[in-house]
């Protein structure tokens, strides 16, 4: 029970007044204290039932109905089941029948056909073997060796790289120019050179590599090749080397592209620039169209290379667009220039 104290002095000497009304004989201040509500307490009957709600009994009947339908189902499975095991056994049965029917041997047991028993050694097939299992009528297979008549040897993967010259820049770099041409009977996958600058005494001063603007080559084609060796010492010699590899996936394409109307005209700084417009004759559309054209004396000689793409990404089938690109290592005035083309296929 709790005790009653004055709200003013905390004293414990009170005075009850009325109900719920009490004065401090201490400090002769009045209270009021709100008594507390009389707890209610109901007292259920014996045999009373607390009453389900509606959805309740909604949310039983729903999961008594799936119970019933789960059960119904599960016993249809299994009825099924045991018909196809019905079913499998019977044909076994006629099986049997059938091979015991036209080999004139002891009944097969449905067991005997499934383990596997009638393809081994001795089994119920074994008919007219010996003790070792092997037909008594037969004689054992030999082999048969084929020569290399028969053997298609692999193609050969051979390159060259000529006509290899040197163009020099204004800041101490070289540029290696010539013509990697496809010698052998396989696509070349990349066409890379290496060259090797040597010194009067056959020391080894500088190494670079070079890849030809083209993916692939095909037998009997041939690309320019360009190598830059930066800040070049002063060297003797030079000497280049390929290792050509055979395309492993996929077939190279080839597409009829036409060059039409090229003019190779002198521009600023003693550069050249090459205009004109390609093609593509094609049926098929292409894109990343590449040209590379090859600067020549009057000696057929190297003496610039132009290399760059047209600016249009695809090119549909009859489809044309203009090019302009710029030459600028240039060693001498050129007289003619030979121009590669090189396209690839729009993949779906």
């Amino acid at each position: 029970m709790k005790t009653l104290r004055c709200d003013q002095c905390s004293s414990t000497d009170l005075t009850r007044l009325a109900e719920g009304e009490y004065r401090c004989n201490h400090c002769k201040s009045r209270m009021h204290v709100q008594a507390a509500p009389a707890l209610k307490i109901e007292v259920v009957k014996p045999g009373a039932r607390e009453k389900k709600s509606p959805l309740y009994t909604a949310g039983m009947v729903v999961l008594m109905l799936g119970l019933l339908i789960g059960a119904v189902s599960l016993r249809a499975q299994r009825q099924e089941r045991l018909r196809d095991e019905r079913r499998q056994r019977a044909l076994q049965r006629d099986i049997a029948r059938s091979i015991e029917s036209r080999m004139g041997t002891k009944p097969l047991h449905v067991q005997e056909i499934t383990s596997g028993r009638l393809a081994g050694s001795g089994g119920p097939l074994a008919v007219g073997a010996n003790s070792s299992g092997t037909p008594s009528d037969t004689q054992p297979s030999r082999p048969v060796e084929y020569g290399s008549e028969a053997v298609v040897a692999p193609k050969v993967v051979r390159a060259s790289f000529t006509d290899a010259v040197a163009l020099p820049d204004r800041i101490g770099n070289v540029y290696f120019v010539g013509i990697y041409k496809n010698t052998g009977e396989a696509a070349i996958d990349h066409p890379r050179v290496e060259v090797t600058l040597w010194d009067g005494k056959k020391q080894k001063l500088a190494v670079a590599a070079g890849f030809a603007p083209f993916g692939n080559l095909l037998p009997g084609e041939e690309v320019p090749v360009k190598i830059l060796v930066q800040h070049a010492p002063a060297y003797e010699s030079a000497s280049y080397h390929v290792a050509p590899e055979a395309v492993r996936f996929g077939t190279p394409a080839r597409f009829k592209l036409t060059v039409e109307t090229p003019k190779l005209e002198p521009a600023l700084f003693g550069s050249y620039r090459l205009r004109g417009s390609v093609r593509n004759a094609d049926t098929q559309e292409v894109q990343f169209v590449h040209l590379a054209a090859l600067l020549l004396d009057a000696k057929h000689t190297i003496v610039g290379l132009v290399d760059g793409f047209v600016g249009q990404r695809n090119l549909p089938a009859g489809d044309h667009s203009p090019f302009s690109l710029q030459a600028t290592l240039v060693r001498a005035a050129p007289t003619s220039f030979r121009l590669y083309t090189f396209a690839r296929p729009v993949r779906p």
